[in-house]
């Protein structure tokens, strides 16, 4: 869900449309970035879950704009998006459409002529439009982000944290670290190993520790000390 780079530009502050509660789709809240965001489906529901761990989202906001377009029979449509997200950096503020695999084969011809116009739009306002089905939503990544999120509140100490650290800091870059390798590298019993896996996932969460989050995490996943400030 990578963006190009561009300008700032002011965005929508409110939803162009409410979601209201129904008994076919599954509707919900997601804190994100400070509001809560409201889902309607459950792939919905899991980008919220997944954006909401990514710190370099600023802002978002469901059900952004009101596209108004043209079809190919001259008739006067509508359509709203499902997501606006703005970035803390220079990346483009995304317009995103969630849907589903299944509704893209089935509809695809019917979807096409909105999306152009919402391509368009977002092109007009220095945004990037993109559809996103549960194959780029769901999956490990964000599985590990639900995983990882408790960890990033526990409160560990400074020594346990440096002590972590300063270990996979000294490991020799030519040497393959992994969560199993490190913890038997800091301590030689089981019990000492057990407590401080939770600091290794604290410092993972907190980005002091790379790990591929776009693999299942297990003892064996490689990791590596990121250039972050100790």
């Amino acid at each position: 869900m990578k963006c190009r780079k561009g300008i700032a530009v002011t965005l929508p502050t409110t939803p162009a449309r409410k979601i209201k509660a129904s008994k076919v789709k599954h509707t919900g809240k997601v804190p994100v970035a400070g509001r809560m965001v409201h889902s309607e489906g459950s792939i919905e529901y899991a980008f919220y879950t997944l954006v909401r761990h990514d710190p370099n989202v600023k802002t978002i906001l469901e059900q952004p704009v009101k596209i108004h377009y043209t079809d190919s029979n001259r008739k006067k449509r509508h359509y709203t998006p499902d997501a606006l997200v703005q970035y803390h950096d220079a990346t483009k503020s995304l317009l995103v459409e969630i849907k589903s695999v299944q509704e893209l084969e089935k509809h695809g011809e019917k979807f096409a002529e909105r999306f152009e116009a919402a391509r368009v739009y977002a092109q007009a306002k220095g945004w990037e439009f993109q559809v996103l089905t549960e194959v780029q939503i769901r999956g490990f990544r964000l599985e590990n982000l639900e995983f990882l999120a408790p960890y990033k509140q526990r409160v560990v100490s400074e020594e346990q944290r440096r002590l972590v650290l300063q270990q996979l800091i000294s490991w020799d870059e030519d040497q393959l670290c992994t969560v199993q390798l490190l913890l038997e590298q800091l301590a030689s019993s089981n019990a000492e190993r057990i407590r401080l896996i939770p600091v290794v996932w604290h410092l993972v969460a907190h980005g002091l520790i790379e790990l591929d989050l776009n693999q299942e995490i297990t003892m064996s996943s490689p990791i590596k000390f990121t250039d972050l400030e100790v």
